[in-house]
C-alpha cells in the first residue's frame, strides 16, 4: 500500500511539473512586449548585436566573454563561441553571410565559418578590440580600438594579413563603419572627434570636431551622403559626407540626459534607430528630424540595434541580458524597396542625365 501511495504521488508530482513547464512557456510568450517577435537570453550585458543577410541567423556578443549563434525562427540556441577571454564588443556578418567575425578586449578579432561553427582565423589588433566591419565586397574588414591611443587596422579577410594602419585618433577607438559605397571609412573616438579615412590613398580624409565630450557611435546612410553620430554630450549630429557640414543636431526627447549608446539606418534610409540609456530604442524620421516611434521592452540600457537587410526587423541589445527583435510593421512602419547597390543610370537624351555615382 505504501509503495502505491509513493506511485501515486510520483505520478501527480510529474503531472504538476510539466503542467507548470507548460505556464511558464506559454507565460513567457505572452508577457513578451508589444511588436516583439522573438526574445534571446544572453545569460550577461550584451554589448552588440547581428542580423544575417538572409535574415535567418542573429549573433550576440556579451560580458560573458562570448558570443552566441541564434536561430530567428525558433529562438533556438545554434552555436556559443567561447573563445575570446575578456568582454566581447562587436559582432558582424560578412556580406555573403558565410563569416561571422567578433571583437573583444582581449585584443583579437575572431573569424568563424558559419556553416561549420569552427574558427577559421583570429587577428591580432593589439589593446582593446572594440568594432569591426566588413568590406561590402567582404574582401576586407576593419578593426578599431586601442589602449591610450586609438588604433583602425584594416585586414586582408583572404590572405589573412595586416593591409594598413590608420593612425590619427588621440584616444581609444569606439566604432567604425564602411560607407556603402566601399571607398571611405568613418570611425569615433574618446578624443571627441569623427575622422573619415580614404581606403584608396589610406590617408584621412577630414576629422570632425563639433562633438563636446566622448563619441560613442557612427552609422552611414544607405547612399553614403550622410554620417549620424552619437556622443556622451547628448546630442546626435548628422554631418554631410562630402563637405562636413554639421547640418543637423537633436537629442533624444526626454529629459534631455538621454545618450544614444549606438546607431543604425534602416536599409531604405528613411530611419535612423537610436539604443537608448533609458532603455528605450528610438526611431527617427530623417527627412523630417523627429521621432517617430519609441519602443518600450528592455528593461536595462539598450547597448545595440540592427536592422534586418530587408527593413522589416530590428534587433536590440541590451544590459538586462536580452536581445529583442522587433516586428516593425506592429508599428506601422514598412520599408520601401532597397535599391540595386549599382542601379544602372537611366539612359537619356542628355548627357547631364548621365550620374556618376562618386558623392565625394
Amino acid at each position: 500500500m505504501m509503495k502505491f501511495k509513493t506511485f501515486l504521488f510520483t505520478i501527480v508530482f510529474l503531472i504538476s511539473l510539466l503542467s507548470l513547464s507548460d505556464s511558464d512557456v506559454q507565460t513567457s510568450t505572452n508577457d513578451l512586449p508589444p511588436g516583439v517577435i522573438q526574445q534571446f537570453k544572453h545569460g550577461d550585458s550584451v554589448n552588440c548585436v547581428a542580423i544575417s543577410p538572409d535574415g535567418q541567423l542573429l549573433a550576440s556578443g556579451g560580458e560573458d566573454n562570448t558570443v552566441i549563434l541564434w536561430n530567428v525562427t525558433d529562438g533556438s540556441e545554434l552555436k556559443v563561441f567561447t573563445d575570446p577571454s575578456k568582454m566581447v564588443m562587436s559582432v558582424v556578418f560578412s556580406p555573403d553571410g558565410q563569416v561571422l567575425a567578433s571583437a573583444s578586449h582581449d585584443g583579437f578579432v575572431r573569424l568563424w565559418d558559419v556553416t561549420s561553427k569552427r574558427r577559421r582565423t583570429t587577428f591580432t589588433h593589439g589593446g582593446w578590440a572594440n568594432s569591426i566591419a566588413f568590406s561590402p565586397d567582404g574582401n576586407s574588414l576593419v578593426s578599431g580600438g586601442g589602449d591610450q591611443k586609438g588604433s583602425i587596422t584594416l585586414w586582408d579577410v583572404h590572405q589573412k594579413e595586416r593591409i594598413t594602419d590608420f593612425p590619427g585618433h588621440g584616444g581609444i577607438v569606439d566604432s567604425i563603419v564602411f560607407s556603402p559605397n566601399g571607398q571611405f571609412l568613418a570611425s569615433t573616438s574618446r578624443d571627441r572627434t569623427v575622422k573619415l579615412w580614404d581606403i584608396a590613398n589610406q590617408q584621412q580624409r577630414m576629422s570632425l570636431t563639433k562633438h563636446k565630450k566622448v563619441v560613442y557611435a557612427v552609422a552611414f546612410s544607405p547612399d553614403s551622403n550622410t554620417i549620424a553620430t552619437s556622443s556622451e554630450d547628448y546630442t546626435i549630429k548628422l554631418w554631410n559626407t562630402s563637405s562636413g557640414e554639421n547640418f543637423a543636431d537633436f537629442k533624444v526627447l526626454g529629459d534631455g540626459r538621454v545618450r544614444a549608446l549606438a546607431l543604425a539606418f534602416s536599409p531604405d534610409g528613411n530611419y535612423l534607430a537610436l539604443a537608448c540609456s533609458d532603455n528605450t530604442i528610438r526611431l527617427w524620421s530623417v527627412a523630417n528630424r523627429k521621432e517617430t516611434i519609441k519602443l518600450r521592452g528592455h528593461t536595462g540600457v539598450v547597448s545595440s540595434v540592427a536592422f534586418s537587410r530587408d527593413g522589416r526587423t530590428l534587433a536590440s541589445g541590451s544590459r538586462d541580458r536580452t536581445v529583442l527583435l522587433w516586428n516593425l510593421s506592429h508599428f506601422n512602419i514598412a520599408p520601401e524597396p532597397i535599391p540595386s547597390p549599382n542601379p544602372k543610370p537611366n539612359p537619356g537624351p542628355e548627357p547631364t542625365n548621365i550620374l556618376v555615382d562618386c558623392p565625394f
